[in-house]
């Protein structure tokens, strides 16, 4: 089987005031979704295949 080409992202950001507060919510809410959605799919959270934390 091939492999697939890898891909690169450039991205740029630019940090303003307010800038860590932002960042810190919305990887809460992103912390918060995949832990719901591991219960809804009956998965222990933070458990990957390998048995890692």
């Amino acid at each position: 089987m091939a492999r697939k080409k890898e891909k690169e992202f450039t991205c740029t950001v630019e940090v303003t005031e307010g800038f860590a507060d932002r960042l810190t919510r919305g990887l809460v809410d992103i912390y918060y979704r995949r832990k719901m959605m591991a219960e809804i799919e009956g998965k222990a959270p933070g458990t990957h295949k390998d048995g890692t934390a």
